[in-house]
């Protein structure tokens, strides 16, 4: 039983809420593992934790965390959950509650690997501005996310921290986000001209986050990106989309060197192929959540308006 445990704070990683238990304890990992999940070979899962019902019933009596409560709040689920079938949404809800593997391969779509951060991401101002506000500085969900490398909060680029994602050898371990950090952290490089599309993406993605009941009928949004893209001038006379014209738009839109560094390419991608056709024409395949936010920056839209749309229909 644990004896006293942390608040989590605003958009932490539970992950991270656990690395701050272990610094204000002065435990090693393995004890952490042990008085967490009452075993000493849980992988510290940085996104979409498992074993939550164990943590839940170690917890101090009276606590405020249901699992319920730290998937939607503090894990990465609620970022792919709008855009995925309701079964898949509730089987990785399942396997992180028991502890089942394969969470990531119900959850995540065919995520390019540039789009995956490779390493634990962090805003330099609001490792300064968490510290004045709670004491701690911590990991922020939305800074994790494929495609965010820009803060929503700021506007800066993010700097990446030597503690990686996944595939790492301390997979064991969980990693405190702490002052030393500001000058080991290496920054992403963001190119000025990229700046504002990289705002959009990463507000639409902490909107995903924020909005944990967000939910969509994926053939209704596949029909409403279709009906969209004909507005707009990108179909043939007799109704079918022109898709070559559109990639070469949106490859225009966003420029190739910001759709390579967020880890959505179009140039050079095999003939239909790319994330844009696929996005159009597969109507019930789950897809990557960034390539979702950069059709609908494209087309002038925000995935609020979009999904909250869908809610009123």
């Amino acid at each position: 039983m644990i004896g006293a445990f942390p608040e989590l704070l605003p958009d932490e990683l539970l992950y991270s809420g656990l690395a701050r238990y272990q610094v204000m304890l002065g435990y090693t990992p393995k004890s952490l593992r042990l008085e967490s999940f009452g075993a000493g070979t849980v992988t510290a899962v940085i996104d979409l934790p498992g074993h939550l019902d164990t943590l839940v019933a170690r917890l101090p009596p009276g606590h405020p965390y249901p699992a319920t409560r730290l998937i939607a709040e503090h894990t990465m689920l609620p970022y792919y959950a709008p855009f995925l079938p309701p079964a898949r949404v509730a089987a990785a809800t399942a396997a992180m509650r028991a502890g089942a593997r394969g969470v990531h391969r119900i959850v995540t779509a065919a995520v390019h690997p540039l789009a995956r951060a490779a390493a634990l991401r962090f805003c330099a101002r609001c490792v300064r501005e968490d510290q004045a506000r709670s004491g701690w500085a911590y990991w922020h969900r939305v800074h994790q996310a494929p495609g965010v490398l820009v803060c929503p909060h700021h506007g800066e680029g993010l700097s990446e921290s030597p503690f990686a994602h996944r595939y790492r050898t301390d997979r064991h371990v969980y990693h405190a986000l702490s002052d030393d950090l500001l000058a080991r952290g290496r920054a992403l490089p963001v190119e000025p001209g990229a700046t504002r599309h990289l705002q959009r993406i990463a507000h639409d993605t902490r909107w995903l986050l924020e909005h944990r009941g967000a939910s969509t009928d994926l053939a209704h949004l596949h029909a409403c990106y279709r009906r969209r893209v004909r507005h707009a001038g990108w179909a043939h006379a007799a109704g079918s989309i022109q898709l070559n014209g559109l990639e070469a738009a949106i490859l225009r839109h966003y420029g190739a060197s910001l759709l390579d560094a967020v880890g959505a390419p179009l140039a050079g991608v095999r003939a239909g192929r790319s994330w844009v056709v696929l996005l159009l024409q597969q109507a019930h395949a789950s897809h990557p959540p960034l390539h979702h936010l950069l059709l609908l920056q494209f087309l002038g839209c925000t995935v609020a308006e979009e999904l909250q749309q869908q809610e009123m229909v």
